[in-house]
């Protein structure tokens, strides 16, 4: 769907609402969307239950308040980001009883919409927020400590999958035979590898990424290590007890993300982070990719997708033959370049990879045919909500 489709859709459904459109629309004055990815990701979501004949539920994400500016512009401003407001739309027949919701720390002002089944306790998805309690299983979870997808790292299947030597380490002082300490991982990293990456795994994603300078394997002295142990984490370690993950350095290109429902990947997209659904091209897995991430021209690679979706289905597979309870999420996948003999004659080795996995309830959308996430959501709902098994379901 085109952005000017989805746009005059969005209008019908708001515009003359007892609430202000700009509230819903996540706009200033005007048709132009403040944060534009996040506002076509919400309306695919919207259009794509719609289109299925599912009822939708619309709520406000806070008691949002319109405050006009000094100079004029209106902005929907939340006080009350842990509570729900009133319903603000019942679509396609769907009850207005508000269920049993848990807002999870929402941030963003205007609506959530609420997906799903029956529209009160039994199963809806609400991007944004979660029903405390769901039916069966949960689809979209908010709860990362028992959210498999979330616990990827945990999973023995990453250590094959990763395409990439790491380890996990754990703050000092809670290092345990299975997680060492932190510093223990990067020595051992180092004596190997010129370079390293470390992640933090259990905070949110406010912490970025930290790259260690290049020093020749097995010369690093105990005080470069403290001092990039600072660099990288500075003082979360020591107030949010976190998992790092310390992997060898390797250029990433071809960046990919697969969105998987009941244990089968469904659609997908190239992590570029300009596009949103409406600059999908029809494909279920779309063929456009950047080869570095927010910084390259993006070229259309048709065979290296399909690549992408074998991996990623085998992938899956064997997560879930680690954990039968893995069968929702996003993959995101690249290939990955093995840089410490790059200076030598010998040629660097490039596989595919899995760069992290995660639930599909906050995941970037990118170009993605959204309307087929929907609709395998819906399938998967229905199976839930019926009692039976999830196409594909495995055996726990």
């Amino acid at each position: 769907m085109r952005f000017e489709e989805m746009l005059r859709r969005w209008k019908a459904i708001f515009t003359g609402k007892p609430q202000d459109y700009e509230a819903f629309s996540f706009s200033y004055p005007g048709d132009e969307p403040a944060d534009f990815e996040d506002w076509c990701e919400n309306a695919a979501l919207l259009l794509g239950l719609l289109d299925l004949g599912r009822p939708v539920l619309v709520v406000s994400s806070a008691h949002v308040e319109i405050k006009t500016l000094p100079w004029g512009a209106s902005l929907p401003i939340s006080s009350q980001r842990n509570n729900i407001g009133q319903p603000i739309l019942a679509l396609n027949g769907a009850s207005d009883d508000i269920p049993d919701i848990d807002i999870n720390g929402t941030s963003s002002p205007g609506p959530s919409i609420i997906l799903g089944m029956g529209m009160k306790a039994d199963g809806s998805l609400i991007p944004g927020a979660w029903p405390k309690s769901l039916p069966g299983k949960e689809i979209f979870t908010h709860n990362a400590e028992t959210d498999p997808a979330s616990n990827y790292w945990r999973n023995p299947a990453f250590k094959r999958l990763a395409g990439r030597e790491f380890d996990i380490g754990a703050p000092e002082d809670q290092e345990t035979n299975e997680y060492p300490d932190v510093k223990q991982i990067i020595r051992s990293m180092t004596d190997k590898h010129d370079r390293y990456v470390t992640k933090i795994l259990t905070s949110h994603k406010h912490w970025p990424l930290w790259f260690s300078p290049a020093i020749p394997a097995g010369q690093r002295t105990e005080k470069q290590i403290e001092h990039e142990m600072y660099e990288a984490f500075d003082y979360e370690l020591e107030h949010h007890d976190p998992f790092v993950l310390v992997s060898e350095y390797v250029e990433m290109f071809y960046e990919y993300r697969i969105f998987f429902v009941a244990g089968k990947v469904v659609c997908g997209a190239g992590c570029i982070e300009s596009f949103s659904p409406p600059w999908n091209d029809g494909e279920a897995f779309d063929l456009k990719v950047e080869k570095h991430r927010n910084g390259s021209e993006v070229v259309k690679r048709p065979a290296l997708i399909k690549r992408y979706v074998d991996f990623a289905q085998k992938a899956i597979d064997e997560f879930g033959r680690h954990d039968p309870a893995f069968l929702h999420g996003v993959i995101d996948l690249a290939l990955m370049r093995h840089t410490d003999n790059a200076s030598t004659s010998a040629r660097p080795r490039v596989e595919i990879g899995v760069i992290e996995v995660n639930s599909a309830r906050s995941a970037g959308q990118y170009a993605l045919r959204t309307d087929l996430f929907v609709k395998a959501l819906a399938e998967a709902m229905d199976a839930e909500v019926n009692g039976a098994k999830f196409p594909g379901e495995r055996s726990v």
